[in-house]
């Protein structure tokens, strides 16, 4: 897993010297409004075991959290009239970071992003939302999701590792995770599916 410093950004990452052996990258991002996803990035027990889980043929990296973002009524220019509705008020400094996933606002998060860069510069990625209920509910949701992304990722033959036959299969597999986690917690409750899947924002870019 790799921080992220004041001198590598966002746009670094697929310029990176020491690229991985499988064309698939993992991405956490936060906000300073989930304190369990906190602490258990900056513990080092629980870095090191997310570390030695995801192994070394796909990095994950993790950006120091995002400012908060909160509701807040519109402004009006004078003179003007309009309704007195709640929205969004996202930070100026998260765009950058939500923009490059095509994030709508940190509303959505905290969530890990697992991704591939297409030859055309563009990226293709699935959106996995985590807990941030607990901090043992935050460290499970991450482990579960870097579990599942290095499982996939080592039944890839070497010689399809750099071809979108990972971030496909990784695709599939988080969805299927997701649907089955819905049916078995949502026993006579169909909303529970329908949250799983608004949980999972697949987004091509």
């Amino acid at each position: 897993m790799i921080d992220f410093r004041k001198d590598f950004g966002i746009e670094d990452i697929r310029n990176r010297s020491d690229k991985p052996y499988s064309n698939i990258y993992g991405f956490i991002m936060y906000t300073s409004a989930h304190p369990y996803i906190i602490k258990v990035l900056r513990d080092e027990d629980f870095w090191n075991a997310l570390d030695e889980i995801s192994g070394k043929n796909w990095p994950i990296f993790a950006i120091r959290p995002l400012s908060k973002g909160y509701y807040g009524y519109p402004n009006f220019p004078p003179d003007t009239i309009g309704y007195m509705v709640p929205e969004w008020k996202e930070p100026n400094e998260n765009k950058k970071y939500l923009d490059f996933f095509s994030l709508k606002n940190s509303e959505q998060l905290p969530c890990f992003i697992a991704f591939k860069f297409n030859n055309d510069e563009t990226i293709e990625q699935v959106v996995y939302k985590l807990n941030n209920d607990s901090e043992e509910g935050a460290f499970d949701s991450l482990r579960t999701i870097v579990e599942l992304i290095t499982n996939t990722e080592s039944q890839i033959l070497p010689e399809y590792k750099q071809t979108d036959a990972v971030f496909n299969n990784v695709k599939m597999d988080i969805e299927s995770y997701v649907l089955r986690k819905g049916v078995v917690t949502g026993v006579g409750k169909i909303f529970r599916i329908k949250e799983a899947i608004s949980s999972l924002l697949s987004v091509q870019k």
